[in-house]
């Protein structure tokens, strides 16, 4: 998402204790990851935005160190973005903040106005380019230049849409509904999300999540949840890791 967002992405280096097992529920963990991954990236991708093609080449990799415990599982994930700014720090976790406008590369910077500069360039040099008058030639041979010249007005306006799609289409930021949700959904099964802000340099968050198959963890926040659904995602979870345990025994795959 990264690449068609911005044309370019860091990498992403894993590291520690990569054969870990947990039971947890794939859609939760793969929302707060995503979320994560998704922020640095665009940290570090905005910070060097203005750089060559060869320092985009090296851009500093965002770190993932996977941490097993015996009752929780930590995922730290390191970037060098530069930072929250100290005075956004606590509004991160408010719902529908976003320091980004749209989420769309170069929105923030009258992006909407390159994009319509971008579709007038692309106009002009299909047809200026054949633009010779047609004065003093047979009416045939008039309609055919400007059918032609409709023609390549058309695949440029085309050409355009299609190169700025990506900015239109992906969007990495802008709804700000990402880190408070990410933080609910670990704190709903005895997890937390925090944030380790370097001002100037980067931003370390620390996603830790409960294995759903220990005893005695219970939801911390009470409020209006059903008792009875989260005994079923629990159930769910320690049976599909059950699964999981009997057929990697077996050398076999589950068939679902």
């Amino acid at each position: 998402v990264c690449t068609e967002a911005y044309g370019f992405a860091p990498e992403v280096t894993l590291s520690g204790d990569l054969q870990a097992l947990i039971p947890y529920l794939p859609a939760h963990l793969d929302y707060m990851l995503y979320e994560l991954l998704k922020n640095s990236m665009r940290a570090t991708v905005e910070k060097y935005r203005g750089a060559t093609y060869t320092t985009r080449r090296r851009l500093p990799a965002v770190q993932a160190r996977v941490c097993s415990g015996d009752t929780h599982l930590t995922v730290r994930i390191s970037d060098q973005g530069g930072g929250i700014p100290p005075d956004m720090l606590d509004k991160v976790w408010s719902y529908g903040f976003t320091t980004s406008s749209t989420g769309i590369p170069g929105a923030d910077n009258n992006g909407s106005q390159h994009y319509q500069q971008h579709v007038n360039e692309a106009l002009y040099s299909s047809s200026g380019s054949s633009g010779s008058s047609t004065s003093g030639s047979d009416p045939q041979t008039a309609a055919a230049d400007e059918q032609l010249q409709q023609t390549q007005a058309a695949f440029g306006a085309l050409l355009a849409d299609v190169a700025d799609a990506p900015r239109r289409r992906y969007s990495l930021a802008g709804l700000g509904f990402g880190l408070p949700l990410s933080r609910l959904h670990a704190r709903y099964f005895g997890g937390d999300l925090k944030l380790v802000n370097l001002p100037g340099y980067g931003v370390d968050a620390f996603l830790t999540v409960r294995r759903l198959d220990t005893a005695g963890w219970h939801e911390q926040h009470d409020g209006d949840v059903a008792a009875a659904g989260q005994a079923a995602a629990v159930h769910a979870a320690v049976e599909v890791q059950q699964r999981l345990n009997k057929n990697r025994n077996h050398g076999t795959l589950p068939i679902t």
